[in-house]
């Protein structure tokens, strides 16, 4: 094994020093492309049309398995923004609240009465402060998460753009295939045809013209011996019909299904 990945190492070298990389490569590429295209040609056409319907199914998993991630972002990007719209509840609650609590400290006062209980300054101060960290945080939060959200949001309508036109792609590709389908299959009935046909070009005639009405004659008599039995059987459907069924008819007018009888009846050619 070693001798032998050391006389590829020295044959490919010496082919590079021979003719040139450039070269080398060019001869690689040219066997490889009629590797490919004696494959091709070797390959029966409906496995290489199934082949093909198997790499665009293949495409149909990605486009779906890329939608669904799609869903996923769309899911959490509404998620995120439900926890804005609450964020931005509390902060506008705060912002009242906040209010309420700096215009009772602007009073030259110790103690307040809210809602019928009564709060020292030093309470209220202490609410307001906190509040007002509360605040910060959400108003922060909130700018985090509307960054997100704008990023997840806009990573959606880059993916839905692109899931698009790969679903156009792949859409293209199949009808691009079923067409291929056709016109093989039309080439294939062309060409079986010509085949069926080619003998009336080169087979010569020896049949005698005698023969050839004699045997005409006894065809057509053939086909009107089985005109005969058809119609026969034909009118004796039609009368056990009509015994079964009564239907009224107008006087000098054929009745329904004497005119059905008679088109069921009647000889091909004459309809």
């Amino acid at each position: 094994m070693k001798t032998t990945l050391i006389t590829l190492i020295l044959s490919a070298a010496a082919a590079v020093a021979l003719f040139g990389g450039k070269a080398v490569r060019s001869h690689v590429t040219t066997l490889r492309d009629d590797a490919k295209a004696s494959v091709r040609s070797a390959t029966p056409a409906d496995y290489e049309a199934r082949r093909i319907r198997t790499l665009i199914a293949s495409m149909t998993d990605e486009v779906l398995a890329f939608s669904d991630k799609i869903a996923e972002v769309e899911s959490s990007a509404a998620a995120q923004r439900r926890d804005i719209q609450g964020l931005e509840s509390q902060v506008a609650q705060d912002r009242t609240d906040l209010v309420t609590e700096r215009n009772l400290l602007a009073q030259d006062r110790q103690t307040f009465e809210i809602r019928g209980k009564a709060f020292s300054r030093a309470q209220v101060e202490a609410s307001a402060q906190a509040r007002l960290a509360r605040m910060e945080r959400d108003r922060a939060t909130l700018e985090t998460k509307q960054a997100a959200v704008e990023r997840l949001e806009s990573a959606v309508r880059e993916g839905r753009a692109r899931l698009q036109s790969a679903s156009e792609a792949r859409d293209a590709k199949l009808r691009e295939l079923e067409l291929l389908e056709a016109q093989f299959a039309n080439a294939a009935l062309s060409r079986e045809l010509q085949t069926l046909a080619a003998p009336l070009d080169t087979v010569s005639l020896t049949r005698s013209q005698g023969e050839l009405a004699e045997s005409m004659k006894a065809f057509g008599e053939r086909v009107r011996r089985e005109e005969r039995q058809a119609h026969t059987a034909g009118g004796t459907r039609s009368s056990s019909v009509n015994g079964v069924i009564a239907h009224n008819e107008g006087p000098g007018q054929p009745g329904l299904l004497d005119q059905i009888d008679r088109m069921l009846t009647a000889p091909a050619d004459a309809r």
